[in-house]
This record gives structure tokens, sequence and C-alpha cells, in this order.
């Protein structure tokens, strides 16, 4: 095996969030992601660019909580085939 990795056809957008959240939600890139220039906005919106090689990138969607409700953590994994 081995050869190059084929690159992503055309720029993609998407949604990822946390519905219900009361405290402030923060998106945190891996090292890998953050390298292929994967980008997540403070709505969630992520966009992965045209030149995106194949594999799989990690976030990390973070709510913090308050006096009701406790803070969470979730990873989301992006697949580009």
């Amino acid at each position: 095996m081995g050869g190059r990795q084929k690159n992503l056809t055309k720029k993609q957008s998407f949604r990822i969030g946390v519905k219900k959240a009361q405290g402030t939600v923060t998106y945190t890139l891996d090292n890998k992601a953050k390298k292929a220039k994967i980008t997540v906005s403070k709505k969630g919106i992520v966009t992965v660019p045209k030149k995106c090689k194949k594999g799989s990138y990690t976030i990390t969607v973070t709510a913090k909580g308050n006096a009701n409700y406790l803070s969470g953590k979730k990873k989301v994994t992006i697949k580009v085939k």
C-alpha cells in the first residue's frame, strides 16, 4: 500500500452544536485538524477546506455549567473519505 492520499474535491460546511446549553460552549480542534485548516465558528459551523486530506479529525465540544447545570464535554470525530 502507500501512495498519496486523495484530497477533498470541494469545501464542505455543516453544523455541530449543543442543544439547551446554559453555559458558554467552546470548540477545540486537535493538532491534526488544525494542520488541515478545519475551522469552527462560535455558533458551531464546521468548515472543511477543499484541500483537506482524507482521514479522521477530532473536535472537542465543551459546555460550561452554571449554578443549575453541570459542565459537559463531548468529542466529535469527522471522517473525510
